[in-house]
């Protein structure tokens, strides 16, 4: 790599093979709280498939369709991420005890844009 740039880009990619790589739950929605991604694992956990839910609100997943938002609201108010555990309704009607960690996204000038979910189930812990 010869400038900062290639070593960005490089950054970049890798960061996305890892997302698609985890184990772990990963959702990322933008600051109004529609969907704008989710890794494999998370379709697994779900039984959804990212396409069919792009632009939904994140509430979609889980039982109290309020949760994702009033963390979301919490993280705008604070600025700081937020653990919490929902219920997620995979798409058989299957319940899921979700441990998740929300964090805010902020773009180059600080401005909020959206928020990352990392989750894993807890059901049988």
């Amino acid at each position: 790599m010869k400038n900062r740039a290639e070593v960005e880009e490089y950054l970049r990619r890798a960061g996305f093979l890892i997302l698609e790589a985890a184990r772990e739950n990963i959702f990322v929605s933008d600051a109004e709280g529609r969907i704008v991604y989710f890794n494999p694992a998370a379709e697994e956990t779900t039984g959804y498939r990212l396409p069919d839910l792009i632009g939904q609100n994140i509430d979609v997943f889980y039982e109290d369709k309020g949760v994702s938002a009033r963390a979301q609201e919490e993280i705008t108010m604070t600025g700081r991420p937020k653990a919490y555990e929902a219920v997620c309704l995979d798409k058989a009607g299957g319940r899921h005890i979700l441990s998740v960690k929300k964090a805010p996204l902020f773009n180059e000038t600080g401005r909020l844009v959206g928020f990352m979910a990392v989750s894993r189930d807890v059901t049988r812990e």
